[in-house]
């Protein structure tokens, strides 16, 4: 019997060695997984510090996109290309250290300059104003002549001139186009989007989740997104289409898309799309959802209706009135939320039958930088600063050019961090938006 018991020791005892042992192996592998991770993370963030200290070497020589520069920050070499994503500037940097490589893309924006330090600026030569209701403005006025009437319509009481002129400024010679209109041109050609390569046909007109792509670069007929695929999530997609683009309902989409129509395009309610730019030659149709770091442009108008914008958003409008007498172009935002920049552009400013405009109703809201080279008609709140041609007012048909009307704009609002649409000026103080890195 003692020799059985000695037995069932012997088992215990080598059982209990056996769990000890591989418990220490265990743990010492841990603990080697926890150091090389350690390591590994230790060296990308001193590689990600290299690229971010490259950026702010080659910022003053940055200029417009397109430049490249190399730079040795020890023990890494380093080369920064400037590109721009939209109106957002993008810095593409490669970190090497031996046979190291570490890949960042980090996307700036400009604070706001001194023109949108003010609550509202309106730029028409030899200014007519008149003010009526009850104009609630929070920061300067700056205005190019100091003609100012009270006046009241239908249903709205008689304005008061105390409500801008504790805090107006006049300056004769403002100017009424300080985007430089050239930097959109390339957002609106095939040969921008696919400087990288040549583009895939295909026949297909639906993307969905699932759908399975070679590549990056695409051209369709016209187009109906479902869903894009999640293949290769960091590098950008880029299509093309000849014809209409539809992002149906409900879609939610993450990976960056860069999306050219030659028609129009459409986005359906409830749909969440991220890291995005759109461009179309024709009309632009959003009719609800949530976007965020999102940039959309149109050369003919853009209707937004129940829709939530977050920071950095960019609603660009490029008109050409050159060859028209008479043009109407808008951008006009119904019960929706913006922020960033909403941008109105003309070829030529100034001539009577360009009634194009941003038109923001009572139930939208705007936190960011409104700039018109034409017309506002402003009847929701602005938190930030508005800069345009004109102020209008459309009332049973009727049109007030330069009425004052219940106007709300809170300059105290914009917040400190607010960055605004890149190239307005050649301010170099750039601000970090986001970055990847791998």
């Amino acid at each position: 019997m003692k020799k059985k018991k000695d037995g069932y020791a012997l088992v215990s005892v080598l059982t209990i060695s056996l769990v000890v042992t591989g418990m220490v192996f265990l743990f010492l592998s841990f603990i080697q997984f926890i150091n090389i991770y350690s390591l590994q993370k230790i060296k990308r963030k001193k590689a990600e510090l290299a690229a971010f200290s490259a950026i702010e070497r080659f910022l003053p020589e940055s200029g417009i996109p397109g430049k490249t520069g190399t730079f040795t920050i020890e023990p890494f070499n380093t080369r920064v290309n400037h590109s721009a994503r939209g109106l957002i500037n993008r810095f593409n940097v490669q970190v090497t250290r031996g046979e190291d490589t570490t890949n960042i893309s980090a996307e700036y924006l400009p604070s706001p300059d001194s023109l949108f330090g003010k609550a509202l600026t309106l730029t028409r030569p030899n200014f007519r104003g008149t003010l009526a209701g009850k104009n609630n403005i929070k920061g300067r006025v700056v205005l190019t002549r100091k003609r100012i009437f009270e006046g009241n319509l239908q249903n709205i009481s008689r304005g008061n001139r105390n409500d801008i002129y504790n805090d107006l400024i006049v300056e004769k010679n403002l100017r009424s186009d300080i985007f430089p209109d050239s930097l959109l041109s390339p957002i609106f050609e095939k040969d921008s989007l696919f400087k990288d390569g040549k583009p895939l046909y295909l026949e297909q007109r639906i993307l969905y989740p699932d759908s399975k792509l070679r590549g990056c670069l695409f051209e369709f007929p016209k187009l109906d997104i479902k869903g894009i695929p999640d293949q290769d999530k960091k590098a950008g997609i880029f299509i093309h289409s000849y014809g209409d683009v539809t992002i149906s309902e409900g879609s939610d989409i993450h990976r960056e898309i860069n999306i050219l129509s030659s028609s129009k395009l459409v986005i359906e309610k409830n749909v969440r799309l991220r890291n995005a730019v759109f461009a179309a030659v024709d009309s632009i149709i959003i009719n609800g959802g949530e976007f965020k770091n999102c940039q959309f442009f149109s050369k003919t108008g853009i209707r937004i209706k129940d829709a939530f914008f977050n920071f950095p958003t960019i609603i660009c409008l490029s008109n050409d009135n050159s060859d028209s007498s008479f043009t109407q172009n808008d951008i006009r935002i119904y019960n929706s939320i913006i922020n960033g920049g909403i941008l109105h552009l003309n070829s030529v400013t100034g001539l009577p039958g360009n009634k194009s405009t941003i038109f923001i109703d009572k139930e939208s809201k705007a936190h960011g930088i409104i700039y018109s080279e034409n017309n506002c008609e402003l009847r929701g709140a602005v938190f930030g600063s508005v800069y345009t041609y004109n102020l209008y007012f459309v009332e049973d048909k009727k049109e007030y050019i330069n009425w004052f009307v219940n106007l709300e704009i809170n300059r105290n609002k914009l917040d400190p961090e607010f960055l605004a649409p890149a190239f307005f000026n050649n301010n170099k103080k750039l601000k970090l938006v986001k970055y990847e890195s791998y």
